[in-house]
């Protein structure tokens, strides 16, 4: 089983809690709050110039187990903790 979680950017506060809560579970943690992924969120996702973008965290990805298509990995940043 996999649960989502989304965090609003207006609960950026409790970032730190959630990611520390939630690490090992099977559960992706998505937002579009800035530097989401490099503080321990999985994807953060920002418009920018009309478009889409994403960053993925890859070791809080592997650390809960689960697993994006190399297809999504291509197109995404990779953000680093």
């Amino acid at each position: 089983d996999c649960s989502l979680v989304f965090v609003h950017r207006n609960q950026e506060d409790i970032v730190p809690k959630l990611v520390q809560g939630l690490n090992g579970k099977q559960t992706l943690t998505v937002s579009d709050i800035d530097r989401f992924a490099s503080r321990g969120g999985m994807v953060e996702i920002r418009k920018r110039n009309n478009h889409i973008e994403f960053s993925i965290n890859k070791v809080a990805l592997n650390q809960s187990g689960l697993i994006i298509q190399n297809r999504l990995l291509k197109l995404a940043r990779t953000a680093t903790e």
